[in-house]
């Protein structure tokens, strides 16, 4: 009998605040946009996109994020490209984000309550608040779709795989850099808008595959991995 394998989600945020590397920018700075895919752990394949901007909301002559205490900072608006004005034009709700999140997850879903989809991103661990938060803020139970568990606290964490630390395990050697742009150069993978979430979930996707196949084949070069893909492309297509 073959072994059902969780389903992966992609996904990236683009938030208000630069990273302060002090794992407390989920509460002090807003989401901005975020991008998922809904991929097949099998093949590869997708099974759905959802890319959206989050809507934040005025205090006075303040603009701020879904909670007040979410500031946005405006050097990292113009890093990302963002401005209030596409956040009050194109940005959605907390609410409406959610539910788009939860379609995918749902969709990416074996069939199983213990093979929901497991996360994939790179340097995944600083999106993962932000999607915690605002299924709390949104008084939703992120457990009922994704795979993880829950510590002493009662706390629910997704379980993830992180391209940056797969890039790390790989090639060690010193004073080579994982960020995304170096990962895509390294396996031959474009990436065109850095900083977007939809290109960069896309960029990553294409790293993870590339990855995941040279992890299953046990190919170890960059070409090895190509050929490994092209001939996992061709199985999945007969």
């Amino acid at each position: 009998m073959k072994t059902k394998l969780n389903n992966f989600v992609v996904l990236d945020c683009e938030t208000g605040g630069l990273d302060r590397k002090n794992q407390e920018h989920a509460r002090v700075v807003p989401m901005t946009e975020i991008a998922a895919i809904g991929v097949s752990a099998d093949n590869f394949q997708e099974f759905g996109r959802y890319v959206s901007k989050l809507k934040g909301q005025y205090v006075g002559e303040d603009y701020v994020g879904y909670r007040p205490e979410l500031i946005y900072q405006e050097q990292a608006l113009k890093f990302t490209g963002v401005t209030i004005a596409k956040l009050e034009r194109e940005g959605k709700s907390v609410k409406e984000v959610v539910e788009g999140l939860i379609e995918i997850f749902v969709m990416t879903k074996t069939g199983s309550h213990l093979h929901k989809p497991v996360i994939v991103g790179h340097n995944v661990t600083y999106d993962i608040p932000f999607i915690q938060d605002i299924f709390d803020f949104d008084k939703k139970d992120l457990s009922k779709y994704l795979s993880g568990w829950r510590d002493h606290t009662g706390t629910f964490h997704p379980h993830f795989l992180d391209t940056m630390w797969m890039s790390r395990q790989k090639w060690n050697e010193e004073g080579m850099k994982h960020n995304l742009g170096a990962l895509c150069e390294r396996l031959g993978v474009d990436l065109f808008d850095a900083h977007g979430a939809l290109a960069d979930t896309v960029a990553t996707f294409e790293c993870f595959k590339k990855m995941m196949i040279g992890f299953r084949t046990g190919a170890m070069h960059v070409g090895e991995v190509n050929e490994g893909v092209a001939r996992t492309r061709i199985t999945f297509e007969m």
